[in-house]
């Protein structure tokens, strides 16, 4: 069970993992490994009962580019979280080995912190069983557009908290969102986000929201219409919901009475 964790000045590993065709746990592999570029995962081909891939590849400062292809035998992962987090190169990375990882419940900040200007998700659209996909959009700096067209099957995501954070998205439909009827955490959905304008329409069935907290905090937001959201009636908490929203000159709040805010 060898690990790379923080291995700065790592610049080449030869077939050490020969003998861990049994291991489940890879978390933080190569975790901060910024010297090691190129990467060449082919080493990790057989381990093919590995569960969880957390932060496996999480903060490769320095990493050009990677071929995921060695990890298309992964499909017991179940845990993906923060496993390309901090991918700062501009070149995409091709996702498509990762189409048979169809077990990944956590997608937790997954693609989180990387300097793509947009992702191609279409081999993600078999990860129906994800549950938590929290911040895994967020703080993309240079994420101006993104088709969630994919994800639409993902129709057990529960915790969606954060999702675009921090992201300068000129426009985003949601609509492939509407089926998330199970979402339950949305706080801090917008939080931070570029967005002038955004159609909740999408998100009405979110009807089992019990959390909305800093839903748009510190956004652009100029104007919105929040009639959509009347059926979000188990809403406890709506802290800090418009907090920091300086270019939102007027909101009806109508639909907040219908819900069950907590004061």
């Amino acid at each position: 069970n060898i690990t790379f964790n923080s291995y700065s000045n790592l610049r080449f590993f030869g077939n050490v993992f020969k003998n861990d065709i049994d291991r489940t746990d890879v978390s933080g592999l190569f975790q901060s490994c910024s010297k090691l570029n190129p990467i060449d995962l082919t080493p990790l081909a057989g381990l093919v009962n590995v569960t969880n891939a957390s932060n496996m590849l999480a903060y490769h400062g320095e990493l050009s580019n990677i071929d995921l292809t060695p990890l298309t035998g992964w499909v017991n992962v179940t845990n993906a979280s923060g496993m390309l987090i901090g991918y700062r190169y501009p070149e995409a990375i091709d996702l498509t080995p990762l189409a048979g990882w169809v077990n990944v419940t956590n997608a937790s900040q997954m693609l989180s912190s990387s300097n793509q200007s947009t992702w191609d998700l279409t081999p993600l659209a078999g990860w129906v069983n994800v549950t938590n996909v929290y911040q895994m959009f967020g703080y993309n700096y240079y994420l101006t557009s993104i088709d969630l067209t994919p994800l639409s099957g993902w129709v057990n995501v529960t915790n969606a908290s954060e999702l675009f954070r921090k992201c300068p998205l000129e426009s985003v439909d949601l609509t492939p969102l509407s089926g998330w009827v199970n979402v339950t955490t949305a706080s801090g959905l917008f939080y931070e986000s570029s967005l002038a304008a955004v159609d909740l329409a999408p998100l009405s069935g979110w009807v089992n929201v019990t959390n909305a907290t800093s839903f748009f905090s510190y956004s652009s937001l100029k104007s919105v219409d929040l009639t959509p959201l009347a059926g979000w009636v188990n809403v406890t908490s709506v802290t800090s919901f418009f907090y920091y929203c300086s270019g939102l000159l007027s909101i009806d709040l109508t639909v907040f009475t219908k819900w069950s805010i907590v004061y």
